[in-house]
């Protein structure tokens, strides 16, 4: 298979892949208030340990102010905090709170184990090739670290796991 080859093939199969998880995301939140963007920016605060609102809003490519209705949101659900931030007294830093960790978990989880049951049909090599390509993939697309910080992927692949 040739370089134009495999570009029509990532080109084709990248989006199917992001959009059969994207619907897997939505069969496991339900019809709640609580959507698959939601997680995503609780995935971003996790995994940052905390962060500014312009920083979510660049990261999901939304405004300020629409940024900060779903902060809001967030915040009276209990599931976020803002704290002072304590270089600039004019910012704040958004948190998880324990509930919204767990709530982040638990949704991970079940998206998690339906993924892997798909995944069972594969062997451990065939899992592991595939991490292996995408990561490869990904190097080759963009310098690796850009795209393990925008995803927030582990940066040793070691630490990537396939148990929920």
């Amino acid at each position: 298979m040739n370089e134009m080859e495999v570009a029509a093939h990532i080109i084709e199969v990248v989006p199917y892949l992001s959009r059969t998880i994207a619907a897997e995301a939505r069969q496991t939140l339900g019809d709640g208030w609580f959507t698959l963007v939601h997680v995503r920016v609780l995935a971003h605060i996790r995994r940052s340990g905390g962060c500014s609102l312009g920083d979510l809003a660049e990261r999901r490519g939304v405004s300020l102010p629409t940024m900060s209705k779903m902060v809001s949101s967030l915040v009276d659900k209990g599931l976020i905090t803002r704290e002072p931030d304590p270089t600039n007294r004019r910012a704040v830093i958004i948190r998880l709170t324990e509930a919204g960790d767990q709530l982040y978990m638990e949704v991970l989880t079940k998206l998690q184990r339906n993924v892997a049951a798909d995944l069972e049909k594969l062997t451990a090599q065939q899992c592991a090739d595939i991490v292996s390509s995408l990561e490869a993939l990904a190097d080759v697309m963009t310098s690796m670290g850009e795209v393990r910080q925008h995803l927030h992927l582990p940066v040793d692949p070691e630490e990537v796991s396939f148990a929920p």
